[in-house]
């Protein structure tokens, strides 16, 4: 099947982590593999590739490709392939927008005319320095600065999150777009009502209660 254009993803945490990032990075692969399975072809680059049913299931899709470092010298160095190799290997596969899924870009996608978005969730370390060491601190805002000074555009999770982004780490307001996380369609399964009593009654829960996450 001919396809218009090509998307590259660094998929190290849609491959490596079963919740959090790894959810994430997999409901975004996945919403945009079928909201455009007839004009796009998604690379997911990830350095190492691990045991995850749910990755295999993006794996299989007809428009998505898991891409790992190519020769022995970069699967053994594969962090580094991560950081500077990815963007030469997106060129040779066709790549023209490249999504750092976990606040991170590699290197040299500017040089061979491949935009970029970065999603920044948020900035924790850096807006409450006591909850972190000195080293996080360093590292987050090295690699995170220079992601968005990098990228074409940044997708914060939250207004919160793009106001951090805008005053730690001095973005313009005008770069930053905020898309909400989305919701994996699990929880939006319908649940026999036997379930929910058993619930009830484990938790000692009232007719009518507020849950907050």
């Amino acid at each position: 099947m001919k396809h218009n254009y090509t998307i590259g993803f660094d998929a190290k945490y849609a491959n490596a982590e079963l919740n959090g990032l790894g959810s994430y990075s997999r409901f975004i692969i996945n919403a945009l593999a079928k909201a455009c399975s007839e004009n796009a072809y998604l690379r997911m680059y990830t350095p190492k590739r691990l045991p995850n049913r749910e990755y295999d299931k993006l794996d299989s899709l007809p428009n998505v490709e898991s891409m790992e470092p190519d020769g022995a010298l970069w699967r053994k160095l594969s962090s580094l392939w991560r950081l500077l190799r990815i963007s030469k290997d997106a060129k040779r596969g066709d790549v023209e927008l490249f999504h750092g899924l976990t606040s991170r870009l590699p290197y040299g996608l500017a040089r061979r005319d491949i935009r970029s978005v970065v999603t920044i969730h948020n900035l924790i370390s850096l807006r409450y320095p006591k909850q972190s060491n000195i080293f996080e601190r360093i590292i987050e805002y090295i690699e995170t600065h220079s992601a968005c000074r990098r990228a074409d555009r940044i997708i914060a999770a939250s207004e919160a999150t793009k106001r951090d982004i805008a005053h730690l780490l001095g973005v313009s307001h005008e770069k930053i777009d905020v898309v909400y996380d989305g919701c994996n369609p699990i929880y939006s399964e319908p649940v026999e009502i036997e379930a929910v009593e058993e619930v009830k009654r484990k938790y000692n829960l009232p007719e009518r209660y507020l849950l907050n996450i």
